[in-house]
């Protein structure tokens, strides 16, 4: 049978140092810790120092009052790990090395926030150094518009419910704001629970990651503007708006006149140069309320609120095609295209998705029929 050893109790003065101590014992409180338990062993003492019990590691801190309540030491029950049965002795290590070395970033928080103990990864993620890694409070780590959010958390987890939520860590001299994906899940003990875990995992790659598919799907690559996809999406919803609140708008198709020309005589990098200039120059003469989108090839596309009708979309038109009369530079040389436009208003040339696009579409087809470099309305007012 293995000895089971009692407990044994240290008596530390404010300063932590081990009164009447034998010289076969470490003479100071933090002395016995390793560099990882330090910071947390020190929380512990300063939580005993003010009145409050500590618990860490194998050790209760109580702090110890005078006759006027005033608290002049720590007591420390001490409770061995060699007294413990060999098979949770080996539990509490297993535990201990699954904490510290764990990928995820893992503190321990009390029932009011305060960080308890976090792992190698949590000090790492927040760029703690030893001194910093107890904090007051869990919510001095986020940033201050994600505070409010954790705290509804955090007290839905103080009933037995665990929460999964997006947050923000603040910035600091070491590093930028961060996106962080939090877990709190309640800890119990006898039934009630008696703290909190919080696992925190770093999400910017997650959104980088997102966001560049979402870039992919509804953006054109070459000029950064919305692809045929978004601009459907834009025009399905453009329509939604129309009917509720009765106001109309133009879709107009843009073909660049020459372009072909251009890429035959000049080059496909010619060309790639003439379409993402075409696409800011045009990006300068809409609205911030227009949708300005590249279909394809050299096909291009706008939304356009109306206030006046057709008189806003005539003078859009013609702006446009005016601005072609500059012409592109390139590598030394001048590129010159020209514009045809096709426009369809809602809801005079159509209220739907498709009888828009092919009313843009004709009105296209004629402008390019008449000469190129004007444009057509589908039909009358």
């Amino acid at each position: 049978m293995e000895r089971i050893e009692q407990p044994a109790l240290f008596y530390y003065d404010l300063s932590g140092c081990l009164v009447d101590a034998d010289p076969s014992v470490a003479k100071h409180f933090l002395d016995r810790f390793s560099p990882d338990d330090l910071a947390h062993a020190r929380h512990a003492f300063v939580r005993a120092q003010s009145g409050e019990p500590a618990a860490f590691l194998d050790s209760y801190l109580i702090g110890v009052p005078d006759e006027t309540g005033a608290i002049r030491g720590v007591v420390e029950i001490h409770d061995p790990l060699d007294g413990i049965d060999s098979s949770i002795r080996a539990e509490r290590e297993r535990y201990r090395s699954f904490f510290m070395h764990n990928v995820d970033s893992i503190a321990f928080l009390d029932l009011e926030g305060g960080v308890l103990r976090t792992n190698s990864m949590f000090e790492e993620m927040f760029a703690l150094s030893p001194d910093e890694r107890i904090f007051e409070s869990w919510f001095d780590f986020l940033d201050p518009s994600a505070a409010n959010e954790a705290r509804e958390s955090f007290s839905q987890t103080l009933v037995g419910e665990a929460q999964e939520f997006d947050s923000v860590l603040k910035a600091s001299a070491q590093m930028p704001p961060i996106p962080i994906r939090v877990r709190f899940t309640p800890l119990y003990m006898d039934g009630e629970i008696v703290g909190i875990s919080a696992v925190v995992k770093n999400i910017a790659a997650e959104q980088i990651a997102h966001q560049h598919m979402h870039n992919l799907a509804f953006y054109d690559p070459l000029t950064r503007l919305p692809n045929r996809a978004l601009f459907e999406d834009r025009l399905t919803q453009t329509i939604a708006g129309a009917k509720r609140y009765n106001r109309p708008f133009a879709l107009l198709f843009l073909d660049l006149d020459g372009f072909k020309s251009v890429n035959d005589l000049h080059g496909h990098a010619a060309g790639d140069a003439l379409l993402r200039a075409f696409g800011e120059r045009t990006g300068t003469i809409l609205r911030e309320s227009d949708t300005f989108a590249r279909l394809g090839g050299d096909e291009f596309a706008v939304l356009q609120q109306l206030a006046r009708i057709p008189e806003d979309a005539d003078a859009l038109a013609e702006k446009l095609i005016e601005s072609l009369q500059e012409p592109f530079p390139f590598d030394g040389k001048a590129l010159r295209v020209g514009l045809s436009i096709g426009i369809a208003v809602y809801p005079w040339h159509g209220i739907t998705e498709a009888s828009l696009l092919e009313a843009a579409d004709k009105a296209l087809y004629e402008a390019k029929s008449a000469g190129k470099n004007t444009f057509r309305f589908a039909g009358p007012f």
